[in-house]
């Protein structure tokens, strides 16, 4: 699984490569358990900066400023690697990559 997502972090370029299917899904997978990570997280902190705020203090606000801007660069890092294992795939199963845009 940590070999598939190496891969795809190290491909994020490289459109005329090929990726296997299990690539594709272990990068998905990963990202999503990354995801549910920095959302739990943000949740966790969300509820003690709102409990915070009640009693009048702005105590655990950074914490959720922080991990929004985690998860901004995150989302932001994974547009052109997610793009290049999709077109990827979609070389692989016989379609253009143009397709991608299509859908």
């Amino acid at each position: 699984m940590l070999k598939a997502y190496k891969y795809y972090w190290e491909n994020a370029f490289k459109y005329q490569a090929t990726s296997t299917r299990a690539d594709y899904w272990w990068a998905v997978l990963m990202n999503v358990i990354i995801y549910a990570i920095l959302w739990l997280l943000l949740a966790a902190s969300g509820v003690s900066s709102i409990g915070s705020l009640v009693n009048g203090t702005t105590q655990g606000l950074g914490m959720v400023l922080i991990i929004v801007v985690i998860m901004g660069v995150f989302g932001f890092a994974n547009i052109f690697p997610a793009i290049s294992i999709t077109v990827r795939r979609l070389r692989d199963v016989g379609l253009s990559g143009w397709f991608l845009f299509a859908v």
